[in-house]
Parts: C-alpha cells; sequence; structure tokens
C-alpha cells in the first residue's frame, strides 16, 4: 500500500466490520493501525501471497471505497478479502467499481488462479447484487451464531 494511504486503509479494514451490513449481528469496531497493514503485507510475502487493491477517492483525496483480492500461489486461488464503500458514498457503484479494477489488475498479472472466492452477508443485497452482476454465483452457505454472554 503507497504510503499516502496506508493511513486510511488501516481505518477502512478497521471499518468493515461495522459499517458493512452484517444483520443483527452484534459487532464491536477493531482498531487496525498502518502498522498492522505493513505487519500484513511482510506474512503475505512469506506465504507467497500477492495482494491486489483498488480504491476510490473521494473530492478531498480520502479513501471512499476499498477493496482487496488477494492471491494465494500456494492454492491457486483468489480471495476478496474486503470491500467497502463508505455510508455518505454508497450509491454511486463504487463498490462495483473497485472490485472491477482490482479484478482487472489481477487479469493483468499473469498469476493463475481457479476461482475468485467472495462471501457476503444475506442482509448485503447490494453487494450481491454486484457479484452477481461481476459474474459471482453462489456455491454454499456459511453460518455464523452469536452467543452473548452477558444475557
Amino acid at each position: 500500500m503507497p504510503e499516502e494511504f496506508v493511513e486510511q486503509w488501516a481505518l477502512m479494514e478497521g471499518l468493515i466490520e461495522t459499517e458493512a451490513p452484517t444483520g443483527v449481528r452484534d459487532v464491536e469496531p477493531e482498531a487496525t493501525s498502518a502498522a498492522d497493514i505493513r505487519e500484513q503485507e511482510a506474512i503475505f510475502a512469506m506465504q507467497g501471497r500477492t495482494s491486489f487493491a483498488a480504491i476510490a477517492l473521494d473530492s478531498s483525496g480520502d479513501i471512499a471505497a476499498y477493496t482487496q483480492l488477494v492471491h494465494s500461489s500456494v492454492e491457486a486461488m483468489v480471495y476478496q478479502w474486503g470491500t467497502l464503500v463508505r455510508d455518505q458514498y454508497r450509491g454511486h457503484r463504487l463498490g462495483a467499481a473497485v472490485k472491477a479494477a482490482a479484478a482487472h489488475e489481477f487479469s493483468q498479472s499473469g498469476l493463475e488462479a481457479r476461482a475468485i472466492i467472495t462471501y457476503n452477508a444475506e442482509e448485503n443485497e447490494h453487494m450481491l447484487a454486484i457479484n452477481q452482476r461481476l459474474g459471482f454465483r453462489p456455491v454454499e452457505r456459511i453460518e455464523e451464531v452469536e452467543l452473548n454472554l452477558d444475557a
């Protein structure tokens, strides 16, 4: 991640759990720092992974939307790690734009993959529609269960 965006990227990664639609789950915000991003990049290199990212900037130069694809050379697979459009910028097809841009960058890389894997909460209808338009199709279902220990 270019130095000029690493702090904002860290902010976006911290917000994805609370700003992306997830239904009724009770999710606490994560604190992600630039140092966390740099550590993740180092781990990717050791694991033979390559990251492809795309961002959309608002008029002030802040990140309005981001996405990340991660290629695993061991598995020959690509995983969609995160896509988030900040609430105030939704409805302008930024999610589709950044996902398409990252996929294009991957397609130009010369790396091979059997598939790109992504997942979404059923409540995230907008991202599900974007994924469908981009050619993704459902192949399995993941269930998450939450236990409230304070109840």
